[in-house]
């Protein structure tokens, strides 16, 4: 379990960031309070004394009290948004922390900003929200275990999505059989590590049209071999 079972929120505040490519956070000082990051839109990588995590869109990232962490965002444009907070009781946690958040975590952290943009940085109805969210991830956090052994796979892909890369160095890279890692990763994603490394050129190919790249460039850049092959995985994607 990530915190005590009677943990309680001692304070909380939230901002929401929207953050261009190559922007840095240089945190050369432990930090007060967790900081639990919701990645709406981009990616953001985390760097601290213990580790390195990378985080896409729709991913949750939880900086332990205490720690040194630094963030870089790698997309054209990166929305954040943020829950500082403490607790009373709360267990020691050394590393950064990465989580996939499914449909009801999802909803949670919707309703969250939709009332933090009405003007609350904090209110009852926050506390209670990031209470709910805490306690499923508290809850979940168990079986989160066995999926951490994907995470150098993960990551590398969504720094490195450009690249074609056989699945089995992905596997390689967790120290896990391919058929294993193919099952374990679909159970966690989704999708086959290939689909998930699909999507995140076709979304690449959008961000770089709507800023205006020739749209034929932007599917060489994204990584696509070739526009015939783009249009044909897009086909199959609407």
């Amino acid at each position: 379990m990530l915190f005590n079972k009677d943990f309680y929120i001692n304070s909380l505040f939230c901002t929401y960031r929207e953050k261009p490519k190559n922007h840095k956070f240089i945190n050369n000082l432990p930090r007060k309070s967790y900081v639990l990051v919701f990645v709406q839109k981009g990616n953001l990588k985390f760097i601290s004394p213990t580790g390195t995590v990378f985080a896409t869109d729709g991913d949750l990232v939880l900086i332990p009290q205490n720690m040194i962490c630094s963030t870089e965002f790698l997309a054209e444009k990166n929305l954040a948004f943020n829950f500082f907070f403490t607790l009373t009781e709360y267990k020691k946690i050394d590393e950064l922390l990465h989580f996939s958040i499914n449909t009801e975590i999802h909803k949670i952290l919707q309703n969250v900003i939709t009332e933090y943009k009405k003007g609350y940085t904090c209110n009852t109805y926050i506390l209670s929200e990031l209470y709910k969210l805490l306690y499923i991830l508290n809850k979940n956090n168990v079986q989160d275990e066995k999926y951490k052994k994907l995470s150098p796979a993960i990551d590398y892909i969504t720094l490195n999505f450009k690249e074609t890369v056989p699945v089995s160095v992905y596997a390689k890279m967790c120290a896990m059989s391919e058929t294993s890692f193919r099952k374990l990763f679909k159970e966690l994603m989704g999708q086959k590590p290939t689909e998930f490394r699909t999507n995140l050129r076709l979304k690449h190919v959008e961000e770089l049209a709507l800023e205006g790249t020739p749209i034929t460039e932007a599917i060489l850049e994204a990584g696509f071999g070739s526009p015939s092959f783009y249009y044909r995985i897009k086909r199959k994607n609407i």
